[in-house]
């Protein structure tokens, strides 16, 4: 029990000493499960239009113009998918920028609730401070109830006696 406790006969240890340390892996925890990073790489996949060939071959008259016309076909589509993952790069770092300016947000908010908690804690240390004012304040009041007590009862008395002589 401390000194406080004891003293007051109220437990003072509340957040005062409490541990406000910030638990790194929360801090770098990913942002969602697919998010990349040295422990989640993702896959290392690769595009593969037609089959790699392991050893020399001839080809006919039909495959050559079935592979030229696969090959327009995935020019035309790379210069699409390249356009695509351009968007996707704009709409994350779209998302990067709302990301930053919240935590920023976030910031803020943090950094008023320490100003808010500080006037709370100045006001306390402002009533405590108060308080033996209010225990010279209670004790005039009962000493001037006692007073007028005693002087009631002085009068009392004094017609008491009055009434009977």
């Amino acid at each position: 029990m401390g000194i406080l406790t004891s003293l007051l006969g109220t437990n003072s240890t509340s957040d005062t000493f409490a541990d406000h340390r910030i638990n790194p892996a929360n801090v770098l925890a990913p942002t969602d499960n697919q998010a990349l990073n040295p422990r989640n790489p993702g896959p290392f996949g690769s595009v593969r239009s037609t089959p790699v060939l392991n050893d020399p071959r001839y080809f006919n008259k039909e495959e050559v113009q079935a592979l030229k016309s696969l090959a327009r076909e995935r020019k035309s589509s790379s210069k699409y998918t390249q356009q695509a993952f351009n968007a996707l790069q704009q709409i994350d770092d779209a998302d990067v920028e709302v990301h930053a300016a919240f935590y920023q947000y976030r910031q803020h908010l943090a950094g008023n609730e320490v100003q808010k908690l500080a006037a709370n804690t100045k006001y306390a240390e402002a009533l405590h401070g108060l308080r033996p004012r209010y225990v010279s304040l209670g004790a005039g009041i009962d000493g001037a109830d006692y007073k007028a007590s005693f002087k009631i009862q002085q009068l009392k008395q004094k017609m008491q006696q009055q009434r009977a002589a």
